[in-house]
């Protein structure tokens, strides 16, 4: 909790689009949503938050504390600024949870067409709350992986941890539906992206074995969870032989890796 304290400043200051009584008021109500969270642990209403990124007005609307730590990495971290696309026009964002690095995609590229894709049902119905007035942001509920069909999805005490894969601190699991990359730019009619974002908890391996990564996008961003998994860093990397590519490790066996074709 005192860690989440200590982000609202910056945050506040970030989405603030300069305005200092804008700025005041972002972080009072950051304060009163985390007190409030604190003091009734039960779920309550969203707290709708107003802000400003890049001159574009974006509306949150926060569940849970969590959700602060997210804005954290997208917009002070910038754990997804790198784009070497300068204008891209189709972006797809593989693992979308509530819209936070779909509306930071929208708000930086304002121009172009944003696929958010988010299996969990509850992560889902909170992107569609985020992006529904937003004509050039396309949200699909599924999961993407090898093949087409359902899957289970693990839910976890976490938003940010619902998996295909077992993990431990899963609790139950739903049915969502599965899709493959070809069907998923089949569907939206994609020829090919600009840049494609993942974070899909050890999913990337069975998306990313099964095709030619050169064929779906010119560029990729995304978390590698190998603690999740049993392919190698050799073998992700021949996946992706034809692109030049950077790792920054974040933790034990997890990555964020962006690649550039070639």
């Amino acid at each position: 909790m005192t860690t989440l304290f200590s982000i609202i400043p910056s945050l506040a200051r970030l989405l603030s689009g300069g305005s200092l009584y804008r700025q005041l008021r972002i972080a009072a109500t950051l304060y009163y949503f985390i007190l409030s969270r604190k003091m009734f642990k039960q779920s309550q209403n969203d707290i709708k938050l107003n802000s400003v990124f890049n001159s574009r007005e974006i509306t949150f609307y926060l569940k849970y504390p969590m959700d602060i730590a997210v804005l954290r990495e997208v917009f002070i971290d910038n754990e997804y600024a790198w784009c070497p696309i300068e204008n891209p026009k189709v972006i797809v964002d593989l693992g979308a949870h509530f819209g936070d690095t779909t509306l930071y995609y929208n708000a930086r590229f304002p121009d172009a067409t944003v696929i958010a894709v988010e299996p969990s049902p509850e992560n889902y119905s909170r992107l569609v709350k985020h992006t529904a007035a937003i004509a050039n942001i396309k949200p699909v509920q599924a999961a993407v992986g090898g093949s087409n069909g359902t899957i289970e999805l693990n839910i976890g005490s976490s938003s940010l941890g619902h998996s295909v894969l077992a993990r431990k601190d899963s609790h139950h699991s739903v049915t969502v539906p599965l899709i493959t990359l070809t069907e998923l730019f089949e569907k939206n009619a994609i020829a090919k992206a600009d840049l494609i974002k993942f974070d899909v908890e050890g999913a990337e391996f069975d998306i990313f074995k099964s095709i030619n990564p050169a064929d779906y996008a010119t560029a990729y961003i995304g978390e590698i969870h190998f603690d999740l998994g049993t392919v190698t860093k050799d073998e992700f990397e021949y996946w992706f032989k034809d692109f030049t590519m950077q790792w920054t490790q974040i933790r034990t066996d997890r990555y964020l890796f962006n690649a550039e074709i070639k």
